[in-house]
Order: C-alpha cells, then sequence, then structure tokens
C-alpha cells in the first residue's frame, strides 16, 4: 500500500517493508502527520513480506505451492521483487530512505547491499544484515514448539494447529520483550494485570491471524539472512557490507567498535561501552535538554526520549557499566591502561561520527534557507501578464 504523493522529481520515496508479524497496517504506526515520516511530505511504500498472507504466501499461494509445497524464499527473493514493483509500477530510480524493525531493518540491509546505487539512506533497527548463530538458535525454538503439535503434520495439515500456534506465541513473548521489561512489570501499561494475560495475548494473536506455514516460511526467510548470499557477492559478506554506501565517520565507527570485539577481551569491549557511551550519554543529554524551549510541543517525543536515557543510563546501565569494569579490570594495572586507551579511542571515533552528522544537519538547513530565500524572491517579484 501506498501514502502520500510521489512527487515531480519522485525523490521523496520511503520505503517500509514489514517486520515477521508485520503487515503493511501494521507499519501504519510508524508514520503520520507531523512526524519524521510523514505522508503529508513523502511517498510512502509499504511492502508485505512473501509468506506474510497478503503477498505470495502457502496460505494463498497456486495449488502446485500451496501448504508444504511452498519454495524457500530469500530476502534476496523480497528485494528482487520490490525492486521490480518499484522501478517498473512506479518509474522510480532513486529512494530516499529504507526502514523497518526487526526482518524490516533486515530488508533495509538487503536493500542497501542488493542495490546501493538506488539507496540513498536507511535506518534499521532491531535488525542485522546476517542472522547470527544466536538469533537462529531462538527460531529453532519457537519453530520447534509449534512443530510439536502432531496436528501441524510436516505442514500437511488440514485445520489450524492451533496447540502448536499457541506454544509459539508464549515462547516468542519471553524473547520479544526485555528482563526489564517483565521485572519492572510494563506489561500492565499495555493493560495486561499479569503475565499470563500478556501470554494469552500472544497466543491469540497468533492463532487468528498467523498461518503456521507461513509463519515458519518467513522463520527460514529470517534464518537465512545474509546479505552477501546471491549472485553478486557470493556470500563475502565483508565486501557487501562495505558496498553499503555510508558514510566514512559512521564506517569508521563501526569498524573500530568490531576490532575491539575482534580482540576477544571483554574488559576491553567493556571499556568502549562503559566509557564510549554509557559514562558520558547521561551528562550530554542533559545538556541538551536544559537547551530546549520547553513550551515548544515539537520537542515532546525527543525530551521524552532523552529523558529515558538520562533515567536509565544515569540510574541503572551507567553504574552497573562501571562495576562491571571494576570486576574485570580488578587491580590488574596493564587491564586499566588498556580499557582506558579503549575508552579513549573510542570517545574520539564517536566524536567524530556526531560531528559528521552535525555536519550533515547543518548543511541540510543551509540548502534549505537558501531554497526558502529563492521561493520568497520569487514570490516577492511583481509579474506582468
Amino acid at each position: 500500500k501506498t501514502y502520500g504523493a510521489l512527487n515531480s522529481d519522485k525523490n521523496n520515496v520511503i520505503l517500509l517493508p514489514t517486520f515477521y508479524t508485520g503487515t503493511h497496517k501494521r507499519n501504519e504506526g510508524f508514520f503520520g502527520a507531523n512526524r519524521a515520516i510523514n505522508p503529508e511530505k513523502h511517498f510512502i511504500i509499504s511492502i508485505n513480506l512473501f509468506g506474510n498472507g497478503l503477498s505470495t504466501s502457502p496460505s494463498n499461494a497456486d495449488k502446485k505451492q500451496r501448504g508444504s509445497k511452498f519454495p524457500t524464499i530469500t530476502l534476496w527473493d523480497n528485494i528482487k521483487c520490490q525492486h521490480e514493483l518499484l522501478t517498473k509500477n512506479f518509474d522510480i530510480e532513486k529512494i530516499a530512505l529504507v526502514t523497518g524493525w526487526s526482518m524490516a531493518g533486515c530488508q533495509s540491509y538487503q536493500w542497501a547491499a542488493q542495490y546501493p546505487d538506488m539507496v540513498e539512506a536507511i535506518l534499521p533497527f532491531c535488525a542485522s544484515a546476517k542472522t547470527s548463530e544466536h538469533n537462529y538458535v531462538f527460531l529453532e525454538g519457537v519453530k520447534a514448539a509449534l512443530c510439536a503439535d502432531p496436528i501441524w503434520n510436516n505442514g500437511n495439515y488440514s485445520s489450524p494447529p492451533i496447540e502448536g500456534l499457541k506454544a509459539f506465541g508464549r515462547v516468542y513473548a519471553g524473547w520479544a520483550f526485555s528482563q526489564s521489561f517483565f521485572r519492572e512489570k510494563k506489561y500492565k501499561e499495555l493493560g495486561f494485570k499479569n503475565v499470563e494475560e500478556l501470554l494469552i495475548d500472544w497466543e491469540n494473536d497468533h492463532v487468528n491471524n498467523w498461518d503456521a506455514n507461513n509463519l515458519l516460511t518467513k522463520l527460514l526467510t529470517w534464518q537465512q539472512n545474509d546479505i552477501s548470499k546471491g549472485p553478486i557477492y557470493n556470500n563475502n559478506f565483508i565486501e557487501a557490507l562495505n558496498r553499503i554506501k555510508a558514510d566514512d565517520k559512521i564506517k569508521e565507527f563501526v569498524n573500530y567498535t568490531f576490532s575491539i570485539i575482534k580482540k576477544n577481551k571483554p574488559h576491553l569491549t567493556a571499556a568502549a561501552f562503559t566509557y564510549g557511551r554509557e559514562d558520558v550519554i547521561p551528562e550530554i543529554f542533559i545538556k541538551i535538554i536544559k537547551e530546549l524551549d520547553p513550551k515548544n510541543k515539537k520537542y515532546s517525543n525527543l525530551k521524552y526520549y532523552l529523558d529515558r536515557h538520562i533515567e536509565i543510563d544515569g540510574d541503572t546501565h551507567g553504574p552497573l557499566a562501571l562495576e562491571m569494569m571494576h570486576e574485570l579490570c580488578g587491580d590488574d594495572i596493564n587491564k586499566w591502561t588498556e580499557a582506558l586507551k579503549v575508552g579513549e579511542h573510542a570517545l574520539q571515533y564517536r566524536i567524530k561520527l556526531w560531528d559528521s552528522i552535525k555536519e550533515k544537519i547543518e548543511l541540510k538547513n543551509k540548502v534549505i534557507g537558501k531554497l526558502k530565500k529563492q521561493v520568497k524572491h520569487t514570490i516577492s517579484q511583481p509579474q506582468i501578464i
């Protein structure tokens, strides 16, 4: 489904693929008037993932491919077809942004690697360019819960495997939310009196809204997620990552982070995290909030976001991170020296990253300012008809 209008330059396209249990309808929560993604400004294209019951799926495919006979679908296949849709149906050559959560975010990575010259920016959240082994095992767990229902019958069921779908939902709920979500009983803010009510809601959602083979088809797509799969990169993951067009400072920041992780020294990884982020974020955000106009409702969501980070990082994550550093380094002077050096470098890379973002914002504001002046000048000129 599309929202908004494609402008004459065709440069206001925002693509929203769907997440694992998502549809174009559920994607509508990601945009709206006066929000960053705004149908009054942008041409939003929300494309349903193969297997979600709306696009071609085991539940609605031709008889020869229906149910258990449905073929394996990769993200490469999905993005290839999405590309066909955008280029042939809308004659679109550039996408301003591909964004999404979970599997939708995975698709944004796939888009950027598969069609790097077409995608100007991506914003994946809670997503990966390649499914990790840990993520793979989690998916095996929910899959096993569903397939344990004898009614599933290797995908050849005549009626829905209700108990399997319920089990799938219950197991998934334990992964969908964080430990703090349950510890702080955040489910009550969603209208549930207790955990059991939340689990029953997850059961009902999967029983009432999802076909078992559809879920398993998308699950297999997710497990095989890897932007280097396909004829372009031939499983060379690093090459695929490098083809994604991103600011050099972003790449430097990410590369440094992973270079520390690859050293396989916990005190260094913890140092980059603690001194490069957790210990400095609250103070920075407090200064930003002090400069915000409290009467301007435009910043209300931003203020909420910053306040939440100040609270969590300042009161919980920060102190825990510092405690972690003391446990990892102990009385070892060499470890402390290495850790502080990594922390310093992590901060330097983060500053370069933020400076680069700041420069781009300032450049954009200059361009917008010039355009406004040109429009104002044009309007003020007398016209002879």
